[in-house]
C-alpha cells in the first residue's frame, strides 16, 4: 500500500468534505479519516454519490459498489483504501449506543 498516496487522498477528501458537508454542520470542529460521514450527518445520501465521484475522478478508477460493504465507503480512510485499490479491514457494523449504521441508513434510503 502506497501511504503517501493515500495520505494525499484522505486530504484531498477531507477538503471536498469540508466544503459540501450540510449547512447545519458547518462548524463541527473534528472532521477526521476516522468519521462515519453519514451517521454524523456530514453528507446525505446524495452528498455521498457526489463524493464518490470525486474519489473515482481523483483516483481516476472507478468504485465497484457491488464488492464492497455499505459502510466502508461512509468512512473516509476505508473510501481512500478502497479507492486506491488497497486492503481495508472488515467493518463490524456494529455502533455504541444502537445508532444505526451507514449501511442502514443507505437500505432504508435515510430513514431509519
Amino acid at each position: 500500500m502506497n501511504r503517501i498516496q493515500e495520505k494525499e487522498l484522505v486530504a484531498s477528501v477531507l477538503s471536498w468534505i469540508k466544503e459540501h458537508k450540510l449547512p447545519g454542520n458547518r462548524q463541527r470542529a473534528e472532521l477526521t479519516e476516522d468519521i462515519d460521514l453519514i451517521t454524523e450527518g456530514l453528507l446525505d445520501s446524495m452528498g455521498l454519490v457526489d463524493l464518490l465521484l470525486y474519489v473515482e475522478e481523483q483516483t481516476s478508477r472507478p468504485i465497484d459498489l457491488k464488492t464492497i460493504e455499505p459502510s466502508d465507503i461512509c468512512v473516509v480512510k476505508n473510501l481512500c483504501r478502497i479507492a486506491l485499490g488497497n486492503d481495508i479491514s472488515q467493518s463490524t457494523g456494529e455502533h455504541e449506543h444502537g445508532e444505526p449504521s451507514c449501511g442502514d441508513l443507505l437500505a432504508a434510503g435515510g430513514k431509519v
